[in-house]
Protein backbone atom coordinates (compact mmCIF):
# COMPACT_ATOMS: atom_id res chain seq x y z
CA UNK A 1 0.00 0.00 0.00
CA UNK A 2 2.93 2.12 0.60
CA UNK A 3 4.27 1.60 -2.45
CA UNK A 4 1.36 2.88 -4.22
CA UNK A 5 1.02 5.67 -2.59
CA UNK A 6 4.70 6.76 -3.31
CA UNK A 7 3.94 5.75 -6.94
CA UNK A 8 1.05 8.04 -7.08
CA UNK A 9 2.67 11.07 -5.56
CA UNK A 10 5.15 10.57 -7.77
CA UNK A 11 3.02 10.62 -10.81
CA UNK A 12 1.66 14.02 -9.01
CA UNK A 13 4.93 15.82 -8.58
CA UNK A 14 5.96 14.88 -12.17
CA UNK A 15 2.80 16.90 -13.29
CA UNK A 16 3.71 19.50 -11.01
CA UNK A 17 7.49 19.61 -12.04
CA UNK A 18 6.01 20.51 -15.90
CA UNK A 19 3.89 23.01 -14.71
CA UNK A 20 7.08 24.42 -12.83
CA UNK A 21 9.13 24.68 -16.25
CA UNK A 22 6.40 26.02 -18.20
CA UNK A 23 6.07 28.85 -15.73
CA UNK A 24 9.71 29.32 -15.95
CA UNK A 25 10.08 29.19 -19.52
CA UNK A 26 6.77 31.67 -19.41
CA UNK A 27 8.67 34.16 -16.97
CA UNK A 28 5.19 33.73 -14.62
CA UNK A 29 6.07 36.02 -11.42
CA UNK A 30 2.97 36.18 -9.53
CA UNK A 31 1.77 33.32 -7.32
CA UNK A 32 -1.32 32.25 -5.71
CA UNK A 33 -2.37 29.59 -2.79
CA UNK A 34 -5.44 28.20 -2.70
CA UNK A 35 -7.23 24.97 -1.44
CA UNK A 36 -8.92 22.71 -3.56
CA UNK A 37 -12.37 21.25 -2.79
CA UNK A 38 -14.80 18.44 -4.04
CA UNK A 39 -17.00 21.37 -6.02
CA UNK A 40 -18.39 21.51 -9.64
CA UNK A 41 -15.32 24.56 -9.97
CA UNK A 42 -12.43 22.65 -7.54
CA UNK A 43 -11.50 26.03 -6.19
CA UNK A 44 -12.44 26.82 -2.39
CA UNK A 45 -14.89 29.88 -2.43
CA UNK A 46 -13.44 31.45 0.05
CA UNK A 47 -10.19 32.35 -2.27
CA UNK A 48 -12.93 33.48 -4.45
CA UNK A 49 -14.57 35.37 -1.96
CA UNK A 50 -11.58 37.24 0.12
CA UNK A 51 -9.29 38.61 -2.44
CA UNK A 52 -10.93 37.57 -5.91
CA UNK A 53 -9.19 34.75 -7.07
CA UNK A 54 -10.42 34.40 -11.20
CA UNK A 55 -10.20 30.90 -12.48
CA UNK A 56 -9.76 32.63 -15.66
CA UNK A 57 -6.86 34.28 -14.83
CA UNK A 58 -4.60 31.57 -13.79
CA UNK A 59 -2.52 31.04 -16.47
CA UNK A 60 -1.09 34.02 -15.58
CA UNK A 61 0.24 33.03 -12.03
CA UNK A 62 1.84 29.85 -10.21
CA UNK A 63 -0.89 28.29 -8.22
CA UNK A 64 0.06 26.30 -5.18
CA UNK A 65 -2.85 24.24 -3.88
CA UNK A 66 -3.51 21.58 -1.38
CA UNK A 67 -5.64 18.63 -1.54
CA UNK A 68 -7.47 15.90 -0.09
CA UNK A 69 -7.32 13.17 -2.42
CA UNK A 70 -5.05 12.00 -5.24
CA UNK A 71 -8.14 12.23 -7.83
CA UNK A 72 -9.18 15.67 -6.89
CA UNK A 73 -5.05 16.78 -7.29
CA UNK A 74 -5.32 15.19 -10.65
CA UNK A 75 -8.77 16.85 -11.69
CA UNK A 76 -7.10 20.08 -10.95
CA UNK A 77 -4.13 19.22 -12.70
CA UNK A 78 -5.95 18.91 -15.93
CA UNK A 79 -8.58 21.48 -15.77
CA UNK A 80 -6.99 24.14 -14.09
CA UNK A 81 -3.72 26.25 -14.85
CA UNK A 82 -0.27 26.37 -13.60
CA UNK A 83 -1.17 24.30 -10.41
CA UNK A 84 1.31 22.44 -7.91
CA UNK A 85 0.06 20.17 -5.47
CA UNK A 86 1.85 20.62 -2.02
CA UNK A 87 0.66 17.81 -0.35
CA UNK A 88 2.19 15.13 -2.86
CA UNK A 89 5.60 16.95 -2.36
CA UNK A 90 5.35 16.81 1.63
CA UNK A 91 3.58 12.79 1.23
CA UNK A 92 6.49 11.67 -0.62
CA UNK A 93 9.21 12.84 1.48
CA UNK A 94 7.29 11.61 4.44
CA UNK A 95 6.53 8.57 2.40
CA UNK A 96 9.84 7.98 1.46
CA UNK A 97 11.80 8.86 5.08
CA UNK A 98 9.18 7.19 6.56
CA UNK A 99 11.40 3.84 6.06
CA UNK A 100 14.40 6.03 7.61
CA UNK A 101 12.09 6.69 10.42
CA UNK A 102 12.79 10.55 10.44
CA UNK A 103 11.37 12.51 13.16
CA UNK A 104 8.68 14.73 11.76
CA UNK A 105 10.44 17.84 12.01
CA UNK A 106 13.09 16.58 9.84
CA UNK A 107 10.18 15.74 7.80
CA UNK A 108 8.98 19.29 7.52
CA UNK A 109 12.33 21.20 7.35
CA UNK A 110 12.81 18.89 3.98
CA UNK A 111 9.95 20.14 2.65
CA UNK A 112 9.67 23.32 3.76
CA UNK A 113 12.98 23.10 1.92
CA UNK A 114 11.69 21.71 -1.18
CA UNK A 115 8.97 24.32 -1.75
CA UNK A 116 11.93 27.04 -1.21
CA UNK A 117 13.46 26.01 -3.95
CA UNK A 118 10.72 25.63 -6.12
CA UNK A 119 10.06 29.13 -5.31
CA UNK A 120 13.58 30.36 -5.86
CA UNK A 121 13.93 28.15 -8.92
CA UNK A 122 11.07 30.36 -10.22
CA UNK A 123 11.55 34.07 -8.92
CA UNK A 124 8.49 34.73 -7.82
CA UNK A 125 8.28 38.58 -7.26
CA UNK A 126 4.84 38.37 -5.87
CA UNK A 127 2.53 35.97 -3.36
CA UNK A 128 -1.14 36.23 -2.68
CA UNK A 129 -2.96 33.68 -0.34
CA UNK A 130 -5.62 33.58 2.24
CA UNK A 131 -4.37 33.49 5.70
CA UNK A 132 -4.14 29.98 6.00
CA UNK A 133 -2.65 29.55 9.36
CA UNK A 134 -1.82 25.92 8.76
CA UNK A 135 0.60 27.46 6.28
CA UNK A 136 1.32 30.86 6.55
CA UNK A 137 4.74 29.06 8.54
CA UNK A 138 5.87 27.27 5.32
CA UNK A 139 5.14 30.64 2.94
CA UNK A 140 5.59 33.51 4.70
CA UNK A 141 9.43 32.98 5.81
CA UNK A 142 10.22 31.67 2.39
CA UNK A 143 9.36 34.98 0.89
CA UNK A 144 10.69 37.15 3.42
CA UNK A 145 13.93 35.49 2.98
CA UNK A 146 13.75 35.93 -1.18
CA UNK A 147 12.10 39.26 -0.82
CA UNK A 148 8.93 38.24 -2.04
CA UNK A 149 5.64 40.52 -2.04
CA UNK A 150 3.39 39.14 -0.08
CA UNK A 151 -1.05 39.67 0.41
CA UNK A 152 -2.84 38.17 2.77
CA UNK A 153 -6.62 38.31 2.90
CA UNK A 154 -8.26 37.46 6.19
CA UNK A 155 -10.65 34.74 5.72
CA UNK A 156 -12.40 34.23 9.32
CA UNK A 157 -12.98 35.86 12.72
CA UNK A 158 -9.31 36.62 14.34
CA UNK A 159 -9.18 35.75 18.36
CA UNK A 160 -6.45 35.91 20.69
CA UNK A 161 -8.07 32.57 22.89
CA UNK A 162 -7.48 30.19 18.98
CA UNK A 163 -4.68 28.35 19.32
CA UNK A 164 -4.55 27.66 15.45
CA UNK A 165 -4.42 30.91 14.82
CA UNK A 166 -0.57 31.12 16.53
CA UNK A 167 0.94 32.17 13.19
CA UNK A 168 -0.94 35.13 13.17
CA UNK A 169 1.36 36.09 15.51
CA UNK A 170 4.63 35.18 14.76
CA UNK A 171 4.46 35.64 10.56
CA UNK A 172 3.13 38.48 9.11
CA UNK A 173 2.49 39.55 5.21
CA UNK A 174 4.26 42.83 3.12
CA UNK A 175 -0.05 43.95 3.03
CA UNK A 176 -2.66 42.02 4.96
CA UNK A 177 -6.71 42.94 4.29
CA UNK A 178 -8.69 43.14 6.95
CA UNK A 179 -12.50 43.14 7.23
CA UNK A 180 -12.95 46.07 9.36
CA UNK A 181 -11.20 48.19 11.91
CA UNK A 182 -12.26 45.86 14.53
CA UNK A 183 -10.09 43.22 13.51
CA UNK A 184 -7.50 45.71 12.55
CA UNK A 185 -7.25 46.76 15.83
CA UNK A 186 -6.83 43.09 16.62
CA UNK A 187 -3.95 41.51 14.51
CA UNK A 188 -2.05 44.95 15.57
CA UNK A 189 -2.67 43.69 18.99
CA UNK A 190 -1.47 40.05 18.42
CA UNK A 191 1.47 40.76 15.97
CA UNK A 192 4.14 43.80 17.16
CA UNK A 193 5.89 43.29 13.65
CA UNK A 194 3.25 45.24 11.46
CA UNK A 195 2.60 48.72 11.16
CA UNK A 196 -0.34 49.90 10.86
CA UNK A 197 -0.11 51.18 7.08
CA UNK A 198 0.28 47.41 6.16
CA UNK A 199 -3.09 46.67 7.28
CA UNK A 200 -5.66 47.83 4.84
CA UNK A 201 -9.43 47.08 5.32
CA UNK A 202 -11.74 45.68 2.88
CA UNK A 203 -15.39 44.81 3.69
CA UNK A 204 -16.01 41.46 1.80
CA UNK A 205 -19.45 42.11 2.22
CA UNK A 206 -19.87 44.90 0.14
CA UNK A 207 -20.96 42.91 -2.66
CA UNK A 208 -24.11 42.27 -1.49
CA UNK A 209 -27.24 44.54 -0.64
CA UNK A 210 -29.02 45.45 2.46
CA UNK A 211 -32.96 45.37 2.34
CA UNK A 212 -33.35 47.60 5.29
CA UNK A 213 -37.21 48.37 4.44
CA UNK A 214 -38.77 44.44 5.15
CA UNK A 215 -39.68 43.30 8.24
CA UNK A 216 -37.47 40.25 9.45
CA UNK A 217 -38.89 37.84 11.24
CA UNK A 218 -37.05 34.63 10.26
CA UNK A 219 -34.05 32.24 12.73
CA UNK A 220 -31.40 30.99 11.33
CA UNK A 221 -29.44 27.86 12.86
CA UNK A 222 -26.01 26.88 10.76
CA UNK A 223 -24.34 23.96 11.43
CA UNK A 224 -20.41 24.26 12.65
CA UNK A 225 -17.82 21.37 12.04
CA UNK A 226 -17.62 19.75 15.46
CA UNK A 227 -20.81 20.20 17.10
CA UNK A 228 -23.22 17.20 17.82
CA UNK A 229 -26.20 16.89 15.95
CA UNK A 230 -27.70 16.28 19.61
CA UNK A 231 -26.66 20.09 20.43
CA UNK A 232 -28.89 21.18 17.21
CA UNK A 233 -31.77 19.32 17.70
CA UNK A 234 -32.48 20.98 21.51
CA UNK A 235 -31.79 24.55 19.84
CA UNK A 236 -34.73 23.23 17.74
CA UNK A 237 -37.09 21.73 20.42
CA UNK A 238 -36.54 24.97 22.90
CA UNK A 239 -37.35 27.37 19.72
CA UNK A 240 -40.12 25.45 18.31
CA UNK A 241 -43.02 25.91 20.98
CA UNK A 242 -45.43 28.86 20.58
CA UNK A 243 -42.75 30.17 18.45
CA UNK A 244 -43.80 32.94 16.35
CA UNK A 245 -40.97 33.34 13.98
CA UNK A 246 -40.37 30.86 10.72
CA UNK A 247 -37.19 28.33 11.24
CA UNK A 248 -34.31 27.73 8.99
CA UNK A 249 -31.15 25.27 9.69
CA UNK A 250 -28.19 25.62 7.11
CA UNK A 251 -26.09 22.58 6.60
CA UNK A 252 -22.56 22.87 6.01
CA UNK A 253 -22.36 23.46 1.67
CA UNK A 254 -19.65 20.92 1.72
CA UNK A 255 -20.12 18.52 4.22
CA UNK A 256 -23.34 15.22 3.67
CA UNK A 257 -27.35 16.18 5.11
CA UNK A 258 -26.99 13.14 8.14
CA UNK A 259 -30.25 11.67 6.60
CA UNK A 260 -31.92 11.05 10.24
CA UNK A 261 -31.11 14.38 11.36
CA UNK A 262 -33.05 15.60 8.13
CA UNK A 263 -36.30 13.58 8.78
CA UNK A 264 -36.42 15.38 12.37
CA UNK A 265 -36.24 18.81 10.23
CA UNK A 266 -38.75 17.83 8.21
CA UNK A 267 -41.12 16.24 11.12
CA UNK A 268 -40.71 19.52 13.57
CA UNK A 269 -41.28 21.92 10.07
CA UNK A 270 -37.87 23.25 9.88
CA UNK A 271 -37.06 24.64 6.56
CA UNK A 272 -33.81 23.13 5.17
CA UNK A 273 -30.87 24.94 3.31
CA UNK A 274 -27.64 23.80 2.05
CA UNK A 275 -25.85 24.94 -0.54
CA UNK A 276 -27.76 28.46 -1.28
CA UNK A 277 -25.72 31.42 -1.17
CA UNK A 278 -25.34 32.60 2.78
CA UNK A 279 -24.97 36.07 2.15
CA UNK A 280 -28.28 35.78 0.05
CA UNK A 281 -29.98 33.57 2.31
CA UNK A 282 -30.04 36.68 5.09
CA UNK A 283 -31.46 38.35 2.68
CA UNK A 284 -33.71 36.38 0.79
CA UNK A 285 -35.11 34.56 4.19
CA UNK A 286 -35.34 37.99 6.14
CA UNK A 287 -33.51 36.71 9.07
CA UNK A 288 -33.14 38.45 12.42
CA UNK A 289 -31.31 36.03 14.61
CA UNK A 290 -28.23 33.69 13.35
CA UNK A 291 -27.87 30.71 15.99
CA UNK A 292 -24.55 29.36 16.44
CA UNK A 293 -21.56 28.39 18.32
CA UNK A 294 -18.32 29.59 17.24
CA UNK A 295 -18.99 30.31 13.64
CA UNK A 296 -17.45 33.18 11.61
CA UNK A 297 -20.26 33.88 10.39
CA UNK A 298 -21.85 35.49 14.27
CA UNK A 299 -19.59 38.16 13.20
CA UNK A 300 -20.26 38.75 9.49
CA UNK A 301 -24.31 38.40 10.27
CA UNK A 302 -24.72 41.95 11.89
CA UNK A 303 -23.91 43.60 9.04
CA UNK A 304 -26.50 42.27 7.41
CA UNK A 305 -28.71 43.96 10.59
CA UNK A 306 -29.17 40.33 12.50
CA UNK A 307 -28.69 39.48 15.78
CA UNK A 308 -25.86 36.98 16.57
CA UNK A 309 -27.15 34.42 18.92
CA UNK A 310 -24.04 32.62 20.14
CA UNK A 311 -25.26 29.35 22.52
CA UNK A 312 -23.17 29.41 25.44
CA UNK A 313 -21.13 25.81 25.45
CA UNK A 314 -17.71 24.31 25.61
CA UNK A 315 -17.41 25.44 22.04
CA UNK A 316 -17.35 29.25 22.82
CA UNK A 317 -13.48 29.71 22.40
CA UNK A 318 -13.08 32.98 20.67
CA UNK A 319 -13.52 34.71 24.51
CA UNK A 320 -12.01 37.91 24.28
CA UNK A 321 -14.54 38.60 21.71
CA UNK A 322 -17.33 37.57 24.07
CA UNK A 323 -15.41 40.12 26.40
CA UNK A 324 -16.32 42.84 23.46
CA UNK A 325 -20.27 41.99 23.34
CA UNK A 326 -19.50 40.98 19.73
CA UNK A 327 -22.72 38.28 20.72
CA UNK A 328 -25.51 37.96 22.50
CA UNK A 329 -24.69 34.59 24.72
CA UNK A 330 -27.97 33.09 25.97
CA UNK A 331 -27.66 29.53 27.70
CA UNK A 332 -29.08 26.50 25.51
CA UNK A 333 -31.66 25.85 28.47
CA UNK A 334 -32.84 29.17 28.39
CA UNK A 335 -33.03 30.30 24.72
CA UNK A 336 -36.72 30.67 23.83
CA UNK A 337 -37.33 32.89 26.82
CA UNK A 338 -34.24 34.66 26.90
CA UNK A 339 -35.13 35.31 22.87
CA UNK A 340 -38.53 36.35 23.40
CA UNK A 341 -37.51 38.67 26.89
CA UNK A 342 -34.98 40.77 24.24
CA UNK A 343 -36.39 43.89 23.80
CA UNK A 344 -35.71 46.67 20.79
CA UNK A 345 -33.83 44.20 18.94
CA UNK A 346 -32.58 47.04 16.33
CA UNK A 347 -31.17 49.27 19.43
CA UNK A 348 -29.01 45.51 20.28
CA UNK A 349 -27.98 44.88 16.41
CA UNK A 350 -26.70 48.92 16.16
CA UNK A 351 -24.22 48.64 18.98
CA UNK A 352 -22.78 45.46 18.10
CA UNK A 353 -23.20 46.38 14.38
CA UNK A 354 -21.62 49.89 15.38
CA UNK A 355 -18.40 47.91 17.51
CA UNK A 356 -17.39 45.99 14.47
CA UNK A 357 -18.53 47.31 11.43
CA UNK A 358 -18.36 51.02 11.48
Amino acid sequence: MIFLKIILNYVICFLSYINIYKCKFLNIKTSNYFILKKTPDIIDQRSKRFYGLDRDNLSKSVNFVRSTSFSLSLRALFSLKNIIVLNSFHDLIFLKKKFSKEKFKIIQNLFHKKIFEIIQFLEIKKFRMIDDYRLMDLFLPICKKLNIYSEGFMHGRISENLDFQKNLKYFSFTKYYVWNKYFKKKILKINNNYRSNQIIIRNHLNNFKINTKIKKNGILIIEEDGVNLGFYKKIILNLILRNKYPIYFKFRPNNKINKNFEKFLINKKIKILHKENIYQTFVNKNIIFLIGFNSSLLIECSYYNILPIMIKSRHNRVKDLINDNLFYVINLNYLKKDLLKIRNIEKNIYKIKNKIWN
